[in-house]
């Protein structure tokens, strides 16, 4: 080995130059609050896509509806809760009153095309309908107007508000716990269908209850007793120059088991070339025939 040759090499320097990158400079605030709108834009996207396009009033009504629980349980339940009981009158009224659904019933329902509930509310109308009928049969009882159309409305009037919140926000089409048959085409249709078939049978083939003494079917057989009568004593052509009103219409009378009225009035003889009236009292019964299906009308003091 050559001593002398390795004592005069030197070692080679290598010499070169690495650029090492600047590690990025980060506004760390700038940072956060970029990352702080992100949140919020999507925070926003979020809440107008869930947001229902409704009125601002119904807006503020579906807020007072979520507050109190009505999206997890029924109104009359809800109603119990504390958050409702906090609630001021005028609030109460927005989401337990309606006063266009009191007045018009399942028609409300079908505007706001809640079809299935609105059937349904129609389909139970007409079933309450034809209970209260064939119970004034039995019980030969008449019921007043307003208990045939009354219950619906008032039903309709609560619940109207809840139901459109349940539909608009959850996409409810009919109560829990009725027949899922309802909600279909099939139950909305054929179920206030068959409520009215069974209205028109009971009507058409019970029996026909006594008219009563003020009645117009009463009082329209009464002048035709009065103008045959007059005809009688004067002849056909002077029954032309008459006319006939009835007024001061009393029931004097009630026979529980016939059903049959004994009435009192005044029958009002009118000249048609004079304008003149006379006035009779009169005394008339009202009673139905056996065969269910036509009613007489004895008149004295013609």
């Amino acid at each position: 080995m050559d001593i002398s040759n390795t004592e005069n090499k030197k070692p080679r320097m290598l010499s070169g130059i690495r650029r090492i990158s600047p590690a990025p400079l980060i506004d760390i605030p700038r940072e956060q609050q970029r990352n702080e709108w992100r949140a919020k834009m999507s925070e926003t996207l979020s809440t107008e896509s869930s947001t229902p396009s409704v009125s601002e009033a119904w807006k503020v009504k579906f807020d007072i509806l979520q507050k109190m629980g009505a999206g997890e349980q029924f109104l009359y339940k809800a109603m119990g809760s504390a958050e409702y009981k906090g609630l001021s009158f005028r609030e109460r009224n927005k989401i337990s009153f309606n006063i266009l659904a009191f007045l018009f019933g399942s028609l409300y329902y079908f505007s706001k095309k809640m079809w299935a509930k609105g059937a349904a509310i129609l389909g139970v109308t007409w079933a309450l309908a034809t209970l209260l009928t064939l119970v004034e049969f039995i019980i030969g009882f008449e019921f007043p107007a307003v208990a045939y159309w009354i219950p619906s409305s008032v039903f309709c009037a609560q619940l109207a508000n809840y139901d459109y919140f349940r539909k608009v926000m959850y996409g409810e089409n009919m109560w829990g716990g009725w027949p899922s048959m309802l909600s279909k085409p099939v139950g909305a249709i054929g179920f206030p269908l068959l409520a009215l078939v069974l209205l028109f049978g009971i009507v058409m083939l019970g029996p026909v209850p006594v008219p009563k003494c003020s009645d117009t079917e009463t009082t329209n057989l009464i002048k035709q007793i009065a103008d045959r009568e007059m005809g009688n004593q004067l002849g056909a052509e002077a029954t032309k120059m008459f006319s006939y009103t009835i007024g001061a219409i009393r029931t004097t009378n009630t026979n529980e088991q016939t059903g049959a009225y004994e009435c009192a009035a005044e029958l009002s003889i009118i000249t048609s070339n004079t304008g003149q009236a006379n006035e009779i009292p009169i005394t008339y019964t009202v009673e139905m025939a056996d065969n269910g299906k036509e009613f007489y009308v004895s008149v004295l003091g013609l």
